[in-house]
């Protein structure tokens, strides 16, 4: 059984959660991800800011200067810890519409982030090392 450490992403890009939305957007289409764990003064995780969350402003553009990120992020979290199994994610993903969930250690600190993308990598891995037989 794998652990969620050897299969998630741990180079995770977070947003304070006081930041303007804007610059989450930024963060977001600069490195290609739909979603930022978001934290607070002392990186602790207090939400999660997704693509799916920024739909509420397509309508808005007037309304929404000076908001930040707080205003529009999803909380409570649904999180996993590293020592959780592969399976356990799996389970959440396929269960949820979530894309990805964050990975925290014991004192709620983000180490990790898992997505579908990694998941998706993981099950091709296990598909190349046991090849169907062809008839």
């Amino acid at each position: 059984m794998s652990s969620v450490k050897e299969i998630m992403t741990a180079e995770v890009f977070t947003i304070n959660k006081s930041a303007p939305l804007s610059q989450a957007i930024d963060l977001m289409l600069k490195h290609q991800i739909s979603g930022l764990p978001v934290v607070d003064s002392e990186q602790n995780l207090v939400g999660i800011i997704t693509e799916k969350d920024l739909l509420q402003l397509y309508n808005k553009t007037q309304e929404v200067e000076g908001m930040v990120v707080e205003d529009y992020m999803t909380k409570p979290v649904i999180t996993f810890y590293e020592d959780e199994t592969f399976e356990e994610i799996c389970k959440c993903l396929e269960t949820t519409d979530f894309r990805r969930v964050p990975v925290i250690d014991s004192a709620g600190k983000v180490v990790g982030i898992i997505s579908r993308p990694d998941i998706t990598r993981r099950i091709l891995q296990k598909i190349r090392k046991n090849p169907v037989a062809q008839d």
